[in-house]
């Protein structure tokens, strides 16, 4: 008479198959977090980008509280930033002759093979005793 082995019980492990649906979902994970964090690196990028872009806008601004009556041109380079600053006058009819003059001043600010530009208005420099416009 032959004795039967006892049976154990059977383990069940991973198929193949099951294996290789799981390195795809992983993979197309990684994938994902991947592009995500891309993205986020060049946003940042250019949220730096344009910090630096107004932060040097509100320094020209500054530095040009009023406009020589015979207008103002000036250029620069600051690191990467190339920036422009330009005025011509601006007028506001029905005013008095007494009423300040105003000029536009116009900056623009390239960076790379962007550009921006910012315009604002400052009043016209007082004429000193004796000065004539040119």
């Amino acid at each position: 008479m032959r004795r039967r082995a006892a049976s154990r019980p059977r383990v069940r492990g991973m198929t193949l198959l099951e294996l290789l649906v799981a390195l795809s979902i992983m993979a197309i994970s990684l994938a994902l977090i991947y592009r995500a964090v891309g993205g986020s690196a060049r946003g940042v990028s250019k949220l730096e980008q344009n910090q630096g872009v107004a932060l040097l806008a509100d320094s020209l601004m500054d530095a040009f509280p009023m406009v020589d009556p015979g207008g103002t041109q000036a250029s620069g380079q600051d690191g990467v930033y190339a920036w422009q600053v330009a005025s011509a006058p601006f007028s506001v009819g029905g005013l008095p002759e007494t009423a300040v003059p105003l000029h536009a001043l116009r900056i623009t600010i390239s960076v790379e093979n962007r550009s921006w530009i910012f315009e604002t208005l400052r009043p016209q420099r007082p004429l000193q005793q004796g000065e004539v416009t040119r």
